[in-house]
């Protein structure tokens, strides 16, 4: 009887200890160290790649308060450092939204490059959805596109003085 009582005793304390053991519920963690939750996923379609341009909906908050709010513009480039922004955001496609934490103060210090952080060992939020992508050439035809559309402005322009 008292072995049963010790067995359930710590059948009971390991499942406990499972339990808390989950830094972020309800969030999984990618192999290069970000913890994530995606709120809608879109898996037809397409994915980020390294040198596209990418709008976003993006929030940073921890715990306690709201950092900033804002819509982001991005180019995307290599991770700078293992499991940094930019490989959170080639993780999505189009439409997806999503949130991802990251270590507060190196995210703050190294990515932002905003100094000593602020929120002590808090863990940095990011709420995001990924609203547009373009890719590396169709960014450059639409910025020759502009520059023409500039030198016939001026040309008209010059014409009428």
């Amino acid at each position: 009887m008292k072995s049963t009582r010790f067995l359930l005793m710590f059948l009971l304390l390991g499942c406990l200890m499972m339990t808390s053991c989950r830094k972020y519920d309800g969030f999984k963690r990618d192999s290069s160290g970000f913890y994530y939750r995606f709120h809608q996923v879109n898996e037809e379609n397409p994915k980020p790649a390294t040198g596209d341009f990418i709008v976003v909906n993006m929030s940073l908050r921890t715990d306690e308060a709201v950092i900033t709010p804002m819509t982001q513009n991005n180019m995307l480039i290599d991770e700078l450092t293992r499991g940094d922004i930019y490989c959170a955001l080639r993780s999505m496609h189009l439409q997806d939204s999503a949130t991802f934490i990251f270590d507060g103060r190196k995210f703050y210090e190294q990515f932002l490059g905003m100094g000593e952080y602020p929120y002590g060992k808090d863990p940095i939020y990011m709420d995001v959805k990924l609203l547009k992508i373009m890719s590396k050439e169709n960014l450059e035809k639409a910025q020759e596109m502009y520059n023409e559309q500039m030198k016939k402005i001026r040309h008209r322009e010059d014409s009428l003085v």
